[in-house]
């Protein structure tokens, strides 16, 4: 092995050893990494205000349908003559607007899980 050096890789070395002013280097790494904050702070607050807005707006529309649906969910499908009769019982859990959403929802979920 020869004791004579590379003049490429002692160039390279040499490129290397040079000194960067520091206050210099720290402030353009500072202003590299707050830039992307900043931007990042500043989405998430005009997001969370336009939300904010929009669910203030949209306050009563959802209020109501809201209590559209606990009137019309609980209905019956199959009304009975004799809400105690054994097969009004049995049919009962089953016997509403709510639980065949429920189902079907349900059965859509597990033919995903299948499928995918």
């Amino acid at each position: 092995m020869s004791m004579e050096r590379d003049p490429l890789l002692q160039k390279l070395f040499d490129i290397a050893k040079q000194e960067l002013p520091s206050k210099a280097f720290i402030a353009g790494i500072m202003s590299r990494i707050n830039a992307p904050r900043r931007r990042a702070i500043i989405a998430w607050a005009v997001t969370g205000s336009l939300l904010v807005l929009a669910a203030w707006v949209m306050a009563p529309t959802v209020v109501g349908a809201v209590n559209l649906l606990a009137q019309a969910l609980p209905q019956s499908l199959v009304e009975f003559d004799e809400p105690a009769s054994l097969i009004g019982q049995m049919l009962s859990p089953r016997n509403s607007i709510a639980a065949v959403i429920a189902i079907t929802v349900l059965i859509i979920v597990f033919a995903y899980r299948k499928i995918f």
